[in-house]
Parts: C-alpha cells; structure tokens; sequence
C-alpha cells in the first residue's frame, strides 16, 4: 500500500539536527508515511546518520545520494520523482516537526479538493520561541514563499511542472510564483508545527551582503518570465507578480545588503531601478502597493513595500538604504 504523505527532506552538512529531524518525522501520530532523503554532497556524518536511519526503517526511508551538489530545490525535485505519496511535505534537515504535523495537515483536506495547505511555523532560538501565523490570500504562495510550513497534492506538483529556481539562494520564490500562476487551490490554516530551527551556518542564515541578493531576485524572475509571458496574464494576476518582485527586491537591498558601503548601495539601488523599469513599465497602476494594501499582506512586508516604493517616486529610497549600507 502506498503512503498517504511523502515527506522530503533536502540534507547538506546537516548532522548536528539530522537525527532530531528524522525523529520527528517518523514520529507522527499518523504512520502512514514515507521519508525521502536527498544527501546533497554533505561533507560531514550527514549520510552515515541517513544510512543508519535506511537499515533501522526499511521500506519507511529512502535515502537517495547526489554525485555533485545541486541545492535545496532540485533536491526537493529529484526526491518528488520518486514519491509515492498522494500528497507531500518538504522539510528542511536542521528542522523539526511537532507530532501531529501531517494528521493536522491531512485533517486540512478532508472533504476539500485544494492544492496546497498553508499553515504557520515556530521559529526555535535554542531556549526561546517565536510563533509566526500563515499568511492569508494568494500571499501565502507569493511573498510567503517558503516551501516548508506546507503540504501539497503530489498530482498537481507533477502535472503543472512546478519547479524551483536553479539559483540556490531563493530558488523557493520560482516555485511559489509557478503555485500561482498555475491556480493552485489552496486553504490557510492556524496551526505552527513547523520548528524553524535558527542556525546560522544555513544557507539564508549565512547570506551576507557579498552574495548580491538582488541579483539573484532579478535572475529569478528571468526564469519566471522566460517560462510565462507577462502579456499573457491578466491584470490582477501582473499585479501580484510585480509586487511578489518588488517584496523580494526591497527585502534584498533593505536585509541582504546591510553593510555592504554607500558606493556598493548606490550601484544596487541603480541595478533595482533599470530592472524594474525595464520589467514592468506600469508599475505606477499596481493597485496593491500602498501603506494600507494589500489587506492580506503582512504588515511588515505592506510597510516595507509601500513605505519604499512612496520614498522611491520621491527620488529618497536612499533614506532606507544608506542607513543600512553603513550597519555593521
């Protein structure tokens, strides 16, 4: 009998966490499972722990080898080939799932014919917690784009050629947007047993200034766009996609580019403004960029677009910028 839910779980130089990981995924209170481990080049004791887990859980955990590195996202991918479940979870390898995670997520999709559930996760500080709430609309396969704190219907991943992006820093952002854009049905639901755990030797947590997130953004949305023609959306679905893209270039220059020097800023700010222009030539007639919209959106994420984007057409966006340029 085939699982009901395939969990995935991309691994590189993971063995501080990997065991508590594996754990929790095999400890569910819904058995009905199966566990596809992608070892992805790890240089450390990472594949040693994931053969262990292969012998002591025959026919539970898969453990499949990569010969060179690929990243996260064609991990995920490479693993998807080969599940078998009606449904998947992706789950990052220094993370961990509370105990009711998939029979929550499957409770979600009783009687409904959506695509994806999207809940919130808990961010673990080592002895201190944060809970974060899913984000609600079309945001939460946009600008929410993280694959984790999520269950998917396997048929549609497959049908609609959902992928993620070949650039390693973001590729989730390729694969949230292809959600989108194919219609992806989807439900919302309170619950944050997803642990994030905080590690600073992970790829987002080492991102540093040197890495040019905004280039990475823009390379990103090359992707998208070589994939789908903008012309061939409609209005409300250009909208989305333009404010997806301006989220993640703020985020970019605004978090990922904090002391990288005023010259060093000032070049980034230029790239922003050739490349948005460039794009998207009507930006001006975005109807969700402001303050107080879209409704949906997160604060944080709302204030930083529409605070920006107002300083912007003013010709000040270097307000919010050149303080971070100089943080140290």
């Amino acid at each position: 009998m085939n699982p009901i839910v395939s969990i995935i779980i991309p691994v590189y130089n993971a063995e501080t966490f990997l065991r508590h990981c594996l754990d929790s995924a095999l400890g569910q209170t819904r058995q009905d499972i199966e566990v596809i481990c992608v070892n992805d080049c790890s240089q450390d004791g990472s594949l040693l722990i994931l053969r262990e887990y292969e012998r002591n859980y025959q026919g539970k955990v898969v453990v499949l080898n990569n010969e060179v590195n690929i990243g996260g996202g064609a991990s995920r991918e490479k693993a998807l080939q080969e599940s078998r479940g009606e449904f998947v979870i992706f789950l990052d390898s220094d993370d961990y799932l509370e105990s009711d995670y998939v029979e929550t997520y499957l409770r979600a999709v009783t009687n409904s014919d959506v695509d994806v559930v999207i809940g919130g996760y808990t961010k673990d500080f080592g002895n201190r917690y944060k809970s974060y709430p899913p984000v609600k609309g079309v945001w939460g396969l946009t600008t929410y784009s993280i694959s984790c704190a999520k269950m998917y219907r396997r048929s549609f991943l497959v049908e609609n050629s959902i992928r993620y992006s070949r650039i390693k820093c973001g590729e989730d952002i390729l694969f949230g947007m292809n959600l989108y854009v194919s219609g992806a049905r989807f439900q919302t639901i309170e619950y944050r047993g997803y642990h994030y755990v905080y590690n600073t030797a992970s790829t987002t947590n080492s991102m540093s200034a040197d890495m040019h997130m905004e280039r990475n953004v823009a390379a990103i949305f090359d992707e998208f766009l070589s994939e789908r023609s903008f012309a061939s959306l409609d209005h409300v679905e250009q909208d989305v996609v333009e404010y997806t893209y301006l989220a993640n270039m703020i985020n970019a220059l605004i978090v990922y580019s904090k002391g990288c020097g005023l010259t060093e800023m000032r070049k980034r700010i230029e790239f922003f403004h050739r490349d948005v222009h460039r794009r998207f030539p009507k930006l001006a007639d975005n109807k969700f960029i402001g303050i107080l919209k879209p409704a949906d959106q997160t604060a944080k994420i709302r204030l930083s677009v529409g605070v920006f984007m107002i300083l912007d057409r003013l010709g000040l966006s270097r307000l919010i910028c050149y303080p971070v340029a100089l943080c140290r």
